[in-house]
């Protein structure tokens, strides 16, 4: 079986343009009432511990693009949207 997409060399090489300071983790809930539109969860700057909670793609969209446009001068916190953990 052959997976389509870049071969091993060009993959490679799209690694090396990924540096580990802008990488995330995106953490989703489950939805629990059954609508598997519903996207939500929280996603956290892996270098500077930067986090926030998202209700919705926009809002994941918007901190990171909040988090690489201050890129180096984001201190380590948490954003929490509404206030609680």
């Amino acid at each position: 079986m052959t997976i389509p997409g870049p071969g091993p060399s060009r993959l490679a090489a799209s690694f090396e343009a990924l540096p580990p300071e802008r990488a995330f983790v995106i953490q989703l809930l489950a939805a629990s009432d059954g609508d598997a539109e519903r996207f939500a969860g929280r996603a956290e700057h892996v270098a500077s511990g930067e986090a926030a909670r998202f209700g919705s793609i926009p809002e994941l969209i918007a901190f990171v693009r909040h988090v690489l446009a201050s890129e180096g001068t984001t201190p380590a916190c948490e954003t929490i949207r509404g206030g609680a953990r």
